[in-house]
């Protein structure tokens, strides 16, 4: 049993180390890591907005307007 919970850990281990380079991993805390795996319930669209740089489009764009329309009326 012991040698399939070792298993199991370095698998797992292994595969958030594909995600996040073990290097990587001392630059956050542990609220920070869990922000960047699971994300947060609550998307603040206003704040996504501002944040956003687009390429080829514009924020005016209708795509991003129904994009933005969708994200702030769907609920978790």
């Amino acid at each position: 049993m012991e040698d399939l919970f070792v298993s199991f850990t370095d698998d797992l281990v292994a595969g958030f180390q594909e995600i996040i380079p073990n290097e990587l991993i001392t630059l956050f805390n542990e609220q920070e890591l869990e922000l960047l795996i699971s994300s947060t319930p609550d998307i603040d669209v206003d704040e996504w907005r501002a944040a956003t740089e687009y390429s080829s489009y514009t924020s005016s764009d209708p795509v991003i307007d129904l994009e933005t329309f969708c994200i702030s009326t769907c609920s978790v």
